[in-house]
């Protein structure tokens, strides 16, 4: 925050007091004195008319801050509760780089020992390997490649392609629904043995037994590669929360490059010294490049909507508040107005319900026309946010039934002061009054 904020701030405030202070000033000095003391109680019992339109405008804004605000926090629910199809919870994500030194000999063997290694510090449940890490990664690893059946022609909707090394399911705790896991001899150059997703088995081998089917897949050199699926695993989310389940196979990864997913029994950021430490030794041709946390990964990737659905929270609450505030004092207003009218009729007989219905009576349309038109208004609204959105939609039952309910319950609650307060009105002091 600078002077130049701060000087914005004030003059904002400023124009704003002294152009809605000018039409209450103006209408003050205006007043006749000869008829005001001549006009009496009448003009103590007038409605309060000309508040009607600017009360309506204010609930009718409010609704459509709520309602927008509202459908931004109801996505940003949704996509904190989608399923992710593995555990984030206590992983440590390691970004190993590697010199030529360490990819030229063997190097599913530097991977095995690396993953050895790390398997072996105090504290690691399990470790895995991988091309990259799920969301979030480093790069997008959306690697698609055309399939081929025996007998049959390339597939229409290529599936995605991510290479994982034995323990990574494990890791991440995917579960596997049938057949293996990869296993140590699946890392050596040449192997042929794939896991596969749910969503591929349905997508095409419906009705079949995936166990020892076999498939070729395009390279990079327009070749057909061999591959064999040896196990089915769980669907689960890979580039972003967003997503739609795609069709995935994966790969034996044998190679000490990528992403070292790590998942501890406790806080996976304390192994970090450990990791940086260890890595280098297994080879000197590998190196630490990053260590983070699976959580922390896809919080980041959630920036963007966790900032919306704090402003849209803040901005709801500001809304609620002036809404409450407004119809509080025009109600308010109305009750002191009117206080003469209201001894007036408890003295001649009006019972408390008769007076409170009374006061209530001024602006209950008030707030309907202002609730029709903010609905109106937040509907035609709504679809410019809609790419913000996350399975939610402006028409939604709850989408509308939240906002609305917040708005009443908020009228309901800024009414009841001043309605009984005119319910104990005392005729004697209010004929007094003047």
């Amino acid at each position: 925050i600078g002077w130049q904020m701060l000087a914005f701030v004030a003059c904002v405030g400023i124009v704003i007091t002294v152009l809605f202070g000018l039409a209450p000033a103006w209408r003050a000095s205006g007043v006749s004195p000869h008829e005001a003391l001549k006009a009496g109680g009448l003009k103590q019992s007038a409605r309060i008319g000309l508040l009607r339109p600017m009360l309506a405008s204010q609930v009718g804004f409010s609704f459509v801050v709520l309602f927008i605000g509202g459908l931004l926090l109801l996505s940003f629910r949704k996509i904190m509760d989608v399923d992710l199809g593995f555990s984030k919870d206590r992983v440590a994500l390691v970004d190993i780089g590697t010199k030529d030194s360490a990819m030229k000999d063997h190097p599913d063997v530097t991977a095995l020992e690396l993953l050895d290694t790390v398997r072996g510090i105090p504290g690691v449940e399990a470790a895995g390997l991988s091309s990259t890490g799920l969301i979030g990664g480093n790069f997008a690893w959306v690697v698609t490649a055309s399939i081929r059946f025996p007998g049959h022609e390339l597939e229409s909707i290529k599936p995605r392609f991510l290479q994982v090394s034995p323990g990574f399911m494990e890791t991440m705790q995917i579960k596997l629904l049938d057949g293996r896991d990869f296993a140590p001899r699946d890392m050596a150059p040449g192997s042929i043995a794939v896991l596969v997703n749910e969503e591929f088995v349905h997508r095409y081998l419906a009705g079949e037994n995936p166990i020892g089917k076999r498939f070729e897949r395009s390279m990079e050199d327009s070749k057909l590669a061999p591959r064999q699926i040896v196990g089915v695993v769980r669907n689960a989310k890979y580039n972003n929360l967003r997503e739609a389940t795609a069709p995935t196979v994966y790969e034996s990864w044998g190679y000490p490059a990528g992403t070292l997913e790590v998942r501890a029994a406790e806080k996976p950021i304390a192994l970090a010294a450990a990791l940086r430490e260890l890595v280098p030794r297994v080879n000197s041709g590998l190196r630490v490049d990053n260590i983070t946390t699976q959580s922390e990964r896809i919080n980041n990737t959630l920036l963007r909507e966790r900032l919306l659905a704090l402003l849209a929270a803040f901005f709801t609450v500001i809304a609620v508040v002036l809404a409450a505030i407004g119809l509080y004092g025009v109600l308010s207003y109305a009750v002191v107005r009117r206080t003469k009218e209201i001894g007036i009729r408890m003295a001649l007989g009006a019972r408390r319900m008769v007076v409170m219905r009374l006061v209530v009576s001024d602006v209950t349309l008030v707030i309907a026309g202002g609730l029709a038109a903010g609905i109106a208004a937040g509907l035609a609204l709504g679809r410019f946010v809609v790419a913000l959105l996350f399975e939610v939609k402006p028409s939604d039952f709850w989408s509308l039934a939240l906002p609305l309910s917040c708005l009443l319950l908020a009228s309901g609650m800024a009414a009841i002061p001043p309605v009984f307060r005119a319910a104990r009105v005392d005729p004697v002091a209010a004929l007094r009054e003047e």
